[in-house]
């Protein structure tokens, strides 16, 4: 039987992964629609560049990335967890060194702080449930 605290454990675990599964579903596939936000806009100038002009291609393989990190969340969710906590880190670190939406980057921050949480859970509640 589950201890009170392992329990919560598991459902804490599963509550981030939920959460993170719709997070990178829903902005990769907008990132291919446009429905949420113009995510062009927060494309950093030196990846605009490496695209040659073209943000569309750019956000597009975004999309195809967040998209591939929620199907690796479902699946197999400690490794996909620390490089969801990288990626995230990865855009915090754009947003704070490139560009000029600090608060987003404060957001993928913590965000990141808590994909590594989700993998730190995975680790304790992998053999329970």
């Amino acid at each position: 039987m589950m201890g009170r605290w392992q329990e919560g454990e598991v459902q804490a675990f599963r509550i981030l992964q939920f959460a993170f599964i719709l997070l990178f579903l829903f902005e990769g596939l907008d990132k291919f629609f446009y429905l949420m936000a113009n995510w062009s806009q927060y494309l950093p100038p030196y990846l605009l560049h490496f695209f040659g002009g073209h943000a569309r291609v750019a956000i597009t393989l975004v999309g195809v990335i967040d998209i591939g990190l929620a199907i690796g969340l479902l699946y197999k969710p400690k490794p996909f967890a620390y490089l969801a906590s990288l990626w995230l880190l990865a855009i915090a670190a754009n947003g704070f060194f490139f560009g000029h939406h600090f608060d987003i980057a404060l957001r993928e921050f913590v965000f990141s702080l808590a994909a590594l949480s989700l993998g730190r859970l995975n680790s304790k509640t992998q053999n329970s449930g």
